[in-house]
Order: structure tokens, then C-alpha cells, then sequence
């Protein structure tokens, strides 16, 4: 592997199954190394965060590095490539390691290579999403490329003005989904097309909004998620959303902007029957989605994370991530 460390009691390495425990764990301490002297709380769920780890070691394995030393975990960097985008998922030092250039070594070690081409064999775009409160780390970022561009905000709370949100417009279809891809009773042939309209549907916009496809990451968010699908009257793909148990919403998208809050208020009211309060994540570029989400009862609750690239890569009027690390 490139670029390892002069301290010899430094490595790096690719990360195994065993390892992913241990990265949450970095993570937490890291995270709760600059939040706590602000009076933040850090909310950790470490099952979902080691699930997500899985998922990104499973499909990227050669861009998931563990930095040790003398064998001890210190740090880890993951990334991810789907059609012509590269994303930094994470990168996080425990704190007494940090200032060291170790950061900058684990962001080298998950970079593109000379022959990491997008399908067109244009250079990949470079993609971040990292907390505004880290100016270290947005500095090292932006000189890399990826300028931070874009901010993102963590809303959470009661849905208490449902009648904030839009309703969809006549015309257009909404299909359920269950965990699985199903609508929860489809057995055989039923549910077989069922998982081929999740497919349908999910890739046609994709390719529209994000400008690549993920089938592997919707494989994936099925594994705990219910949701929407969006048709015309045509029954042409226009959007999809998800929603998973404990009320978080994301990711959605549509064809239409003018769709996104209308969805998301959907998913919301679906989400507000069975838990007392939602969280999803909208950037600035969405707009509409962001002022009736708060009109319905929805808080900003966090500092703004920031979304950077060296180069446009998705149009986020029409799409609310899923979290930071799988955008």
C-alpha cells in the first residue's frame, strides 16, 4: 500500500470483519473529542454503525484501511466508488493521534488511483460530506478537491402539523414497499415482481438524479427499511423514499422537485404512526422540503454537516441523503 507512514510503529492496512467494532469505537471517541467540550451530545447506535461498516467493507474492500499502532487501531479511512463518483465515507483519528499527518495518510491510502476511471473513462469525481464544526479536516478535504459546497441539516422531532406537507398530486401512483422489497404478503411470483419494480424504479432515478446507479446500497437499505415508490399515470418511475423502524426517513428522491417535500410528508405521516418522532437529513439545495419540515414540527438540531466535491456529481433539489457516510 502506498504512502505509509515514517513512524514504523504506524501501518496500515485493509481492514477485516473483526476490525469494524473497533472503528466504531474510534469513531465515537473521535466524535465525542470535539462535541463534548461544545456541550453536544453525541447520539450512538453502534449496531447500525458497525451494519453500515459492513455494508462499505462488503462492497469496497480495497478502500476500507486501518491505521494501527504497534498493533493497536488508531484510526480508519472507508470509501466508496458507484458509476463515476468516489465518496470519502469516513475518516476518523482518536484523538491523541491527531495533528500528526495521519489523516492525511489514511485519505491517500482510499484515493483513486491513475487507472480508477468512471464508465465514460473520465476521472472519478471526488465527493465528501464532513461536519462544518472540523475546520482541520475541511481544510485537508478542499485541498484534495473537494470543496465544501453545500450544507446539510439534521432534522429531528414530533411530526405535529402533518397539514404542513403537501399532499401528491392526482396522477401519481404510490406503491408501499416492505423490508425485503415486498408489500409485506407477496409470496412467489408476486413478490418477485415486486423486488423488479423496487428495481425499475430505483434505478431509473437514480440514474436521473444522482447520475449513477447503486443497486448494491438499495440491496442493502431494503435489509431494514419500508417505503414508497412514485409512478405517473403512465407508470413511468418518479421518486422513491425510505423509512426504517426507529422513524428515520432517507433516502428519498423524485424525478420533480416540486415532488420531494410531498413525499417526504408522506414517509413522515407513514413513519408518525408507529414512532413519536422522525429525523431525516436535508442540504440547502432542497429547499421547499426544508421549509415544510420544519413548518410541520421538525428542529434543527445539530451544527450543519457540509456536502463537497471537485465536481457537481447529483442534483440535490430533487434528492435527501440517506446519512454522511452513504450518501
Amino acid at each position: 500500500m502506498d504512502g505509509q507512514p515514517a513512524d514504523r510503529s504506524i501501518s496500515l492496512r485493509l481492514a477485516t470483519e473483526a476490525d469494524l467494532a473497533a472503528c466504531a469505537e474510534i469513531q465515537r471517541v473521535a466524535l465525542d473529542g470535539y462535541l463534548a467540550p461544545l456541550g453536544q451530545t453525541l447520539t450512538w447506535n453502534a449496531p447500525a454503525v458497525v451494519g453500515l461498516f459492513a455494508h462499505l467493507r462488503a462492497t469496497d474492500p480495497g478502500r476500507f484501511v486501518v491505521a494501527e499502532r504497534d498493533g493497536v487501531p488508531i484510526g480508519f479511512a472507508s470509501a466508496w466508488v458507484r458509476g463515476g463518483l468516489w465518496f470519502l465515507a469516513l475518516l476518523f483519528v482518536v484523538p491523541e493521534e491527531q495533528g500528526r499527518r495521519l489523516g492525511t495518510l489514511l485519505l491517500e491510502a482510499v484515493l483513486p488511483g491513475p487507472r480508477d476511471r468512471a464508465p465514460d473513462g473520465e476521472p472519478l469525481v471526488l465527493g465528501v460530506a464532513t461536519d462544518s464544526l472540523q475546520p482541520i479536516s475541511n481544510a485537508l478535504y478542499a485541498r484534495f478537491g473537494m470543496v465544501p459546497r453545500l450544507p446539510a441539516f439534521m432534522l429531528r422531532g414530533p411530526l405535529s402539523r402533518p397539514e404542513a406537507f403537501a399532499r401528491l398530486p392526482e396522477g401519481v401512483v404510490a406503491t408501499p414497499f416492505a423490508p425485503g422489497g415486498t408489500d409485506g404478503g407477496r409470496t412467489g411470483a408476486d413478490a418477485g415482481s415486486a423486488l423488479r419494480l423496487h428495481a425499475d424504479v430505483t434505478t431509473a432515478v437514480d440514474r436521473e438524479v444522482l447520475g449513477f446507479v447503486r443497486p448494491v446500497d438499495h440491496a442493502w437499505l431494503l435489509g431494514d427499511r419500508s417505503g414508497i415508490l412514485l409512478a405517473n399515470a403512465d407508470g413511468e418511475p418518479v421518486g422513491y423514499g425510505y423509512r426504517r423502524a426507529d422513524g428515520r426517513l432517507g433516502p428519498v428522491a423524485t424525478m420533480d422537485a416540486t415532488l420531494l417535500p410531498a413525499l417526504v410528508g408522506r414517509l413522515a405521516r407513514d413513519a408518525a404512526a408507529d414512532v413519536p418522532e422522525q429525523s431525516l437529513i436535508v442540504t440547502g439545495a432542497a429547499g421547499p422540503a426544508l421549509v415544510a419540515c420544519l413548518a410541520a414540527g421538525l428542529r434543527i438540531t445539530d451544527p450543519p454537516t457540509i456536502v463537497g466535491w471537485d465536481r457537481p456529481f447529483a442534483d440535490f433539489s430533487r434528492y435527501l441523503p440517506t446519512g454522511l457516510a452513504l450518501v
